[in-house]
């Protein structure tokens, strides 16, 4: 391929080939002739015969225009196509296998470490296995007791809603009670207030009578002042008598006689006592003490 070349010195070449090429430089086929089809190949500037002119490419002397191209030459392309896409894939092949390798080893190592974690997985799971056993063989004993209590309180909410239906009927027979009880406390609230107003009558007669008794007191108080006066006159009386004889004998007599008792009570002398002083219970003659209910 002479790629070197200018278009003008291609063009000289290409003069040249048809005045002096006699055959197909691919197969046996005379070129020479004014009936024979054949071909100028760009690339290789020889001219083909027809059957050997595949397709056409781009010129690459001049990108615009476009030139036919023979089998040897299009083979040849495509073989350099090939070969440089096979050798950079077989580069990017050993850069991936020294990257595998790498890989590869580092794998090894993590196999290795894999294995080590197997053998105490192993373990691990037999440890476990164990566990869930005796944890299944517990449970299973729970699952009893929990029946046994379950018995017990299906037992216990019988027995205590026995007790909740007598504690109702013990209720409603308390509230009539309560009901009952009602009653008789306005009915005693009734008689209270009765009691209170016959209190308070009660109450004013006692203060009628104390206020009696303390005008009789006054009045015994003056008449011991008068009684006391008529002592001492009596007493004066048999002072002024003397001593007197007799043939019977000298009868001395005491200055003080005392005076003949009277068949009436005495009457002491009593300190002034003030109104509403009473030193006896006065109740109303029409008054009897209640009975206890």
């Amino acid at each position: 391929m002479y790629y070197s070349l200018t278009k003008e010195q291609r063009a000289i070449r290409k003069k040249e080939k048809k005045v002096n090429q006699v055959n197909c430089p691919q197969c046996p086929a005379s070129l020479q002739g004014l009936l024979k089809s054949k071909a100028f190949c760009i690339f290789c500037l020889n001219y083909v015969c027809k059957s050997h002119i595949v397709k056409q490419r781009k010129d690459p002397l001049d990108d615009d225009k476009i030139g036919k191209i023979c089998r040897e030459c299009e083979d040849q392309i495509l073989y350099t196509k090939i070969t440089s896409k096979h050798e950079k894939k077989e580069q990017e092949l050993q850069v991936q296998y020294k990257e595998l390798q790498g890989t590869l080893e580092s794998v090894n190592g993590q196999f290795q470490d894999l294995l080590s974690q197997e053998q105490t997985i192993k373990y691990q799971i037999e440890k476990a296995q164990k566990e869930f056993e005796k944890r299944e063989q517990q449970i299973k004993l729970n699952i009893k007791e929990a029946e046994n209590r379950q018995e017990q309180c299906n037992q216990e909410s019988l027995k205590l809603s026995e007790q909740y239906r007598r504690l109702v009927e013990e209720k409603q027979r308390k509230e009539k009670e309560k009901q009952v009880l009602e009653k008789e406390q306005e009915n005693l609230q009734n008689k209270e207030q009765k009691l209170q107003i016959e209190k308070q009558q009660i109450q004013d007669q006692i203060d009628i009578m104390n206020e009696n008794i303390s005008k009789l007191n006054q009045e015994i108080a003056s008449i011991t002042n008068d009684q006391k006066g008529q002592d001492k006159g009596k007493k004066n009386i048999f002072s002024a008598y003397g001593q007197t004889t007799s043939s019977l004998g000298t009868i001395i007599m005491s200055s003080e006689i005392s005076a003949r008792p009277s068949n009436k009570k005495e009457i002491r002398d009593q300190p002034d006592r003030e109104d509403g002083f009473c030193c006896m219970k006065v109740l109303p003659s029409g008054s009897k003490k209640k009975k206890k209910a």
